[in-house]
């Protein structure tokens, strides 16, 4: 902050802070670009791409804030741009478990479903989906946690 400080003028701060977040933003996605991703479904791509044209997904989003809301870069479609930290529940875990690992698998961080507050049930309808395609489209039941 002292730092700051003593580049005097307010275009000069909004510079640094600027490079500031860009490298921050630069080191998530190479951390998250390396982590592995634990595989605890046993479906595999065709079986769950058979499940995304017959019935609902359940997922759940993460709403993580202290003064600003925290997104994640999705890189799947149908949902590709900015957006709340999302994955889906596998047929093998609760609620709860999914909850743990997502938080887990998204940010690094541990945490306990009970600790959360629950927001709602909404239901996402999307024309395409993450195949890329034709004929179908995606229905995510989401389940929102703060």
């Amino acid at each position: 902050m002292a730092a700051l400080q003593r580049l005097g003028s307010k275009s000069a701060r909004d510079q640094v802070l600027s490079e500031d977040r860009s490298r921050l933003a630069k080191n998530c996605r190479e951390e998250y670009a390396l982590r592995k991703k634990p595989q605890l479904s046993s479906v595999s791509d065709d079986e769950f791409a058979q499940v995304v044209r017959l019935a609902p997904l359940v997922s759940i989003d993460l709403v993580i804030c202290k003064r600003h809301v925290l997104v994640g870069l999705q890189n799947n479609e149908p949902a590709k741009a900015f957006i709340l930290y999302r994955a889906a529940a596998f047929t093998t875990e609760t609620i709860e478990m999914a909850f743990t690992r997502i938080v887990q698998a998204e940010t690094g961080c541990r945490a306990q479903i009970e600790n959360a507050r629950f927001l709602g049930v909404f239901q996402h309808f999307y024309a395409g989906n993450r195949y890329g395609e034709h004929g179908y489209g995606t229905h995510a039941n989401t389940k929102v946690y703060v």
